[in-house]
């Protein structure tokens, strides 16, 4: 999918994606894509991704559906669009009317476990999720992390029926991997599942999630922007390549809405300023010809430098500082 595409999607902006597709130079896969995009968003009859028969479940996808079309596509603004979605949840729920999306949420995920599903709801930033599959194993990890070793609780997820709006936004080219919960750690199989002994595994979900978990304990009340800045450096401290810092450059944005791209965007700008001097500021950056060396020596620092101001806050009051 065109990258451009995929970067207006990871920001939640299908609108931007469309109007930029409305406009690119036309060539056949443009051209399918512009399509795809019409007949999800922007037509009167959407055409939806039903892997499920069953009417209950479908009339609770399409409810989530409307809403990422909504928001996505800038079509009502999010207050709006998670008033309707609630009160449609709330009708298809035997319970009545709930006075909030998360108790709305919870009362889902009881009904999808009588099915035999899993169900996991919340916001996955800027707006909600949820996840939706019907298989999942269980696995015991210790991973090494700067303050030591953390013993983690892996479930692997497979057989999606709805992996949240990024999945949705980008027809499947990019959804979440895995993510952290304070019981336990939630790994989509099919992406790892080949690769349980690489950096992509080990680094990029297992010691992010992990640290997370971490600061979850630490720092119960810390908020998004943070948690991920943390998380980013500690895979920047442990990768073995200058890879990672190519994909957080594509994803920075200074919008602290979406806290994955703004951590990337804090932490480029932090280890720019340590490597390079502010001199560097406002330059395009080869992050690839960047000395790795040099990089997790900086990484190590500034996580050691967010973690003293962390603590020097102390532990219920600390809610971010970058």
């Amino acid at each position: 999918m065109e990258q451009k595409v995929l970067s207006y999607c990871l920001k939640g902006d299908v609108l931007g994606a469309y109007e930029y597709l409305k406009h690119a130079k036309k060539g056949n896969d443009m051209e399918a894509l512009f399509q795809q995009y019409t007949e999800r968003f922007f037509q009167h009859e959407p055409v939806y991704p039903y892997k499920t028969s069953y009417p209950w479940i479908k009339e609770v996808l399409k409810s989530y559906f409307d809403y990422f079309t909504a928001v996505l596509a800038r079509k009502e603004n999010e207050v709006l669009a998670e008033e309707v979605l609630l009160n449609r949840l709330s009708n298809l729920l035997a319970d009545g009317h709930f006075a909030h999306l998360d108790e709305a949420e919870e009362a889902l995920e009881k009904k999808f476990l009588e099915k035999g599903l899993y169900f996991l709801g919340g916001v996955t930033a800027p707006y909600r999720g949820p996840y939706i599959w019907r298989r999942q194993e269980k696995k015991e990890y210790e991973v090494i992390l700067p303050s030591g070793i953390q013993r983690v609780t892996v479930y692997f997820m497979d057989d999606f029926l709805l992996h949240s709006w990024l999945h949705f936004a980008t027809f499947g080219k990019m959804a979440a991997g895995g993510w952290a919960k304070r019981e336990a750690l939630y790994c989509v199989k099919k992406r790892y599942e080949k690769m349980l002994n690489q950096p992509a595994f080990l680094v990029s979900f297992l010691k992010h999630e992990a640290q997370h978990f971490k600061d979850y304990q630490d720092f119960p009340r810390l908020g998004p922007c943070d948690l991920e800045y943390r998380a980013k450096l500690v895979e920047l401290m442990y990768d073995p390549s200058t890879s990672l810092l190519e994909a957080f450059s594509r994803q920075a944005d200074p919008a602290p809405n979406n806290p994955h791209a703004y951590a990337s965007f804090v932490l480029l700008s932090k280890l720019a300023d340590m490597l390079f001097g502010h001199d560097a500021r406002g330059e395009i950056i080869d992050w690839a010809k960047v000395d790795r060396g040099g990089v997790h020596s900086a990484a190590g620092e500034l996580f050691g430098q967010h973690t003293a101001q962390l603590t020097e806050k102390g532990k219920d009051t600390a809610v971010g500082v970058i």
